[in-house]
């Protein structure tokens, strides 16, 4: 799917699994695989291996802090994990208006993670099966 329009990055398994802590790692509140990408409230997070991907088309519009997913209850450990944050925002108003051509990350309300096709391409073709890509509506997001 070819496209000029920033594309959002979502998965089945990584809407709403963890809440931020107050000492920076995140809890997991929802049992089950995790998946590459973890998003929700205000946070994106990305697996080592993906946030490596992102690192490498991305770095230059996007920090990185490394963070932890736990479970509290039972002290359990799920890995490393980073938080990724895009230095632009997007809006609805921008949809129609931004380049999405090259290698350029988004966030919408630091809970999204919007892309271009190039970036998109590059994650599918290395086997990040379970992230999937859509010119999901802006202003549905």
């Amino acid at each position: 799917m070819q496209s000029d329009k920033p594309q959002l990055l979502e998965t089945r398994q990584g809407y709403l699994r963890c809440v931020r802590l107050t000492d920076g790692r995140f809890h997991l509140v929802k049992p089950g695989p995790l998946s590459h990408l973890i998003y929700g409230g205000d946070f994106i997070l990305a697996s080592e291996s993906f946030a490596e991907l992102l690192r490498e088309l991305c770095s230059h519009c996007m920090d990185f802090r490394r963070t932890e997913i736990v479970q509290i209850a039972t002290g359990e450990r799920f890995g490393t994990y980073f938080e990724i944050i895009p230095h632009d925002k997007i809006t609805p108003k921008d949809i129609g208006t931004i380049s999405a051509v090259g290698f350029h990350a988004w966030h919408y309300g630091r809970r999204n993670l919007y892309v271009t096709h190039a970036v998109a391409d590059v994650i599918q073709k290395r086997g990040f099966d379970e992230i999937t890509v859509s010119l999901f509506p802006l202003a549905a997001a």
